[in-house]
This record gives C-alpha cells, sequence and structure tokens, in this order.
C-alpha cells in the first residue's frame, strides 16, 4: 500500500500485444468476493478504442454521470452462485469443526 502509485499520463504509442496477454494472465488469479470472478474481459484497439475514447469524453463534458461495468445484484445467479457454493464447501470441509450438509 505505501508503495501505490496512480498513473494519469499516458503515451502515445499502442502496448504490445505480448504485454495485453501476459497482464490478462496474471490478472485472471486475482481473488474476488467468494471466487465469483463476476467478470468478463474485452481488449480494444485502433478504431473502436477511439471512438470509446470520443464518447467517454463527449458523456464527461456533458456531465453525464458514470456507469458501473456491471450491476451489483443483491444476490449471484448461474455460474456465479455455483462459484460461490463451491468456495463456501471447501472452506466449510477445510475447518473440522464444521459440517456440510
Amino acid at each position: 500500500m505505501q508503495a501505490r502509485k496512480s498513473v494519469r499520463g499516458y503515451q502515445q504509442k499502442p502496448v504490445p500485444r505480448e504485454v495485453i496477454e501476459e497482464i490478462l494472465s496474471v490478472a485472471k488469479w486475482s481473488p474476488s468476493s467468494m471466487n465469483t470472478q463476476p467478470w468478463h474481459v474485452h481488449v480494444v484497439t485502433g478504431e473502436p478504442l477511439d471512438r470509446i475514447r470520443r464518447g467517454n469524453t463527449e458523456n464527461m463534458v456533458k456531465g453525464v454521470p458514470p456507469k458501473r461495468d456491471f450491476l451489483m445484484k443483491e444476490s449471484y445467479e448461474g455460474i456465479h452462485r455455483k462459484r460461490q457454493v463451491d468456495i463456501a464447501i471447501q472452506l466449510f470441509e477445510s475447518n473440522p469443526t464444521c459440517q456440510v450438509q
């Protein structure tokens, strides 16, 4: 935490594909709440990225409130619920004072 820094100035040169692939390879091991892994990753470059940048800039200038990438629900569903249950079972089975039924 003491070494954390925020970078807000970026170079104009593109990030090599190998670097992006390495970042994603490492990031897939990052923790998530109850191992639900509620993310989907999309990498965009070129003209689609330029359109996203323009749209974000226009929205910010207009004062449009930012939107979350995904909505939080009261409870998980589908594969996210299965992951939540699976990790809970593993946790309880690792503790000899807990019994899973």
